[in-house]
């Protein structure tokens, strides 16, 4: 397509998602816990996969690599925290799963 002089064409970059797995959406309270202290925090659970979760909390000492332990209404076990990041005020985290303890 060709503009005029007076016209401009707008690109809009969409970000490309790196996930290797489906996720499906999951709500419901998700529990973190820093094993090192025994510290516990709560967060809300947005969606997860069977190798992965993403939760909304208050949290910002969550650093990546980070292994914590979690529990939600699916499963126990140990996490490690693969990002974090500010959303609207609140801290968004997505986990990979490193060993589930229950279902």
């Amino acid at each position: 397509m060709r503009m005029s002089g007076s016209q401009q064409a707008t690109v809009t970059a969409i970000p490309v998602s790196r996930r290797t797995e489906l996720r499906e959406d999951a709500c419901g309270d998700v529990w973190v816990i820093f094993p090192d202290t025994g510290v516990e925090f709560p967060g809300r659970l947005l969606d997860r996969s069977p190798q992965g979760f993403r939760m909304l909390h208050d949290c910002q000492t969550l650093g990546r690599s980070q292994t914590i332990e979690f529990r939600h209404s699916w499963a126990a076990g140990k996490a490690r925290v693969m990002w974090t990041r500010l959303s609207g005020g609140r801290v968004e985290t997505g986990f990979y799963v490193l060993e589930v303890r229950g279902a």
